[in-house]
């Protein structure tokens, strides 16, 4: 039987089409593998591991940390918004955990816009003055050295 060229072309294009298929359904089973862990800004949450941990390694250290506090337990901190990714070695270099780690704002937050500058209030419930990124630097500079003179107070200095 003669053909006239196009009917091996099309069969490439099936395979082709079956092979994207294949890596694309495969992608998609290792993003389904990798769960999202929700964090709260300056707050820690507990990760208990089936396995032991000998590393782990957060993609964006500015986002969150983590705190291997024994062989089963992390303990992850989160340090500004976004989502960075979390990676749990074994002992034997393989990888035992992977999660999305999105650090979130906290519902008592109260961002206070005028113009162009920011200054967020912590309400729970009254409000008053707190750190966040984003805040105009002389609201954050003032914030910072008043928390710093409280802490000093309370610890017995000056």
């Amino acid at each position: 039987m003669r053909t006239n060229g196009h009917g091996s072309r099309g069969r490439r294009a099936i395979v082709a089409l079956a092979l994207a298929a294949g890596l694309s359904s495969g992608f998609t089973a290792a993003a389904e593998a990798q769960q999202t862990t929700y964090v709260t800004v300056d707050q820690a949450f507990v990760i208990q591991l089936d396995n032991p941990a000998t590393a782990v390694i957060i993609g964006n250290p500015s986002i969150a940390d983590a705190t291997i506090m024994d062989a089963s337990t992390l303990v992850i901190t989160g340090r500004s918004f976004g989502t960075t990714n979390l990676i749990v070695l074994g002992g034997d270099g393989t990888v035992i955990r992977e999660d999305l780690i999105t650090v979130q704002n906290t519902s008592n937050l109260v961002t206070v816009y005028r113009r162009d500058t920011q200054q967020s209030y912590s309400c729970t419930p009254v409000c008053a003055p707190t750190l966040n990124v984003g805040d105009a630097p002389g609201i954050f500079e003032r914030t910072t050295d008043q928390i710093q003179a409280r802490q000093a107070l309370a610890l017995g200095g000056g």
